[in-house]
C-alpha cells in the first residue's frame, strides 16, 4: 500500500484500462480523418461522412460518456450554495459581464409589447426545463424570437410592421452571437472534446449540420492524442510505484527470514 493509500497495482490497472480506450479513440479519428481525406465511399455508413455530433456518439460509447445539455455562458449560481441552477447566462455587451436571461429589461419589455399588441398576458420568467430535466423547446424558442426582437431588429408580428421594435442602441446584435444558447453535449472527456472543437462544426443554410472537415477531426486527434501522452506518464509513476512496492516487500521478506 502506498503512502497515499492507493494501491498502486489498482492504480496501474485503471490507467492502462483508460489507454486501452484511448488507443479505441484514436483509431476511430484516425480513420475518420483518412476518410476525409480520401473522399467519401460506397460501403454505408461504416465510415460514412459526419457531423461533429455524429463522430462526438462513436467517441461517448468509447468512454462510457453519456449525453447532457450545455449552456454557452454558463449556468446561474444559486447565491446561497453556489451550485448552478436550471437558469442560463447570456452576454451583456454593455457592461462585459454575463447576466441571467430573466434579468434582461429589454427582454421583459418585448413581452410587454407584445401583451399590447396581441393582448395575451406578459409571460413570466423563462423555465428552459420541464421537470425532468429536458430542454422546453417551446420555451427556449420564445426566448429565442424575444431576443432577436429585442437585439436584432426583428418584428415582433411579420405581418404588423408597426410592430418593429428596433434594437437598443449599443447592444444590437443582429445575429444571436451574445444571446444565451443551449448546446446538446455529453458528460466527462467527450464534453471536454466537444468545447475544444465546437467552432469547426459548419452549418448550411437552414442550419443543419454539414459533414465534419479535416481541420476539425485533426483538432479532435490532436486532443485524443494529447490525452495519451498524459496517460502514458501516469502509467509511467504507477509503474514506477508498483515496481518500489514489490521492491519493499522483498527487502521485508528477507528482513523477516534473516
Amino acid at each position: 500500500m502506498s503512502l497515499t493509500g492507493r494501491n498502486p497495482t489498482i492504480r496501474l490497472s485503471i490507467i492502462r484500462s483508460q489507454i486501452d480506450k484511448q488507443q479505441q479513440v484514436i483509431a476511430l479519428l484516425e480513420n475518420r480523418l483518412q476518410e476525409a481525406i480520401l473522399g467519401g465511399t460506397d460501403v454505408g455508413d461504416i465510415y460514412g461522412d459526419q457531423d461533429l455530433d455524429g463522430g462526438l456518439g462513436e467517441i461517448a460509447q468509447i468512454y462510457g460518456d453519456n449525453g447532457t445539455i450545455d449552456s454557452k455562458y454558463g449556468y446561474v449560481p444559486d447565491p446561497a450554495t453556489g451550485a448552478a441552477t436550471t437558469e442560463i447566462k447570456q452576454l451583456n455587451t454593455a457592461t462585459g459581464l454575463t447576466e441571467s436571461v430573466n434579468e434582461d429589461v429589454n427582454l421583459t419589455n418585448v413581452r410587454i409589447d407584445r401583451a399590447a399588441a396581441t393582448g395575451d398576458p406578459v409571460q413570466g420568467i423563462y423555465q428552459f426545463f420541464d421537470p425532468d430535466g429536458e430542454v422546453n423547446v417551446e420555451e427556449y424558442a420564445r426566448y429565442q424570437q424575444d431576443y432577436a426582437i429585442a437585439y436584432g431588429g426583428a418584428l415582433l408580428d411579420p405581418s404588423d410592421d408597426t410592430s418593429f421594435r428596433d434594437a437598443p442602441a449599443g447592444r444590437a446584435d443582429s445575429q444571436g452571437l451574445n444571446a444565451a444558447e443551449l448546446l446538446p453535449t455529453y458528460t466527462g472527456l467527450t464534453g471536454a472534446m466537444h468545447k475544444g472543437v465546437l467552432d469547426f462544426q459548419q452549418v448550411d443554410g437552414a442550419g443543419t449540420p454539414l459533414p465534419l472537415e479535416q481541420d476539425g477531426i485533426r483538432q479532435l486527434l490532436y486532443q485524443a492524442r494529447a490525452l495519451m501522452g498524459e496517460l502514458r506518464v501516469e502509467e509511467q509513476h504507477w509503474n514506477a510505484e508498483v515496481n518500489e512496492e514489490k521492491s519493499r516487500r522483498k527487502e521485508l521478506i528477507d528482513f523477516t527470514k534473516g
